[in-house]
């Protein structure tokens, strides 16, 4: 699927967002692919849920940015992170 999508279409810009059953190997495949395509992660759910700060945190792994709607004190715990938060 991947190979299909990414051939066919040529992205510049993949946006991730609730897609749980897509993992970072499929991200990373993409990038394989295409090196220059960007590829982030849009993330609006509340940084006070332990499970999606560890969801933010394995997408800033494989991602170049993610997308949080948050303030900026909150997102000191992802520095460090391949992404941009």
């Amino acid at each position: 699927m991947v190979t299909w999508f990414t051939e066919a279409f040529e992205p510049d810009l993949v946006i991730a967002g609730h897609c749980d059953m897509i993992g970072n190997d499929t991200l990373e495949a993409i990038r394989a692919m295409m090196p220059n395509c960007a590829i982030i992660h849009c993330n609006n759910d509340p940084l006070f849920v332990p499970s999606n700060v560890e969801r933010i945190k394995y997408r800033a792994e494989v991602t170049d940015a993610v997308f949080v709607s948050t303030g900026r004190r909150e997102l000191t715990q992802f520095e460090g992170s391949r992404a941009r938060v």
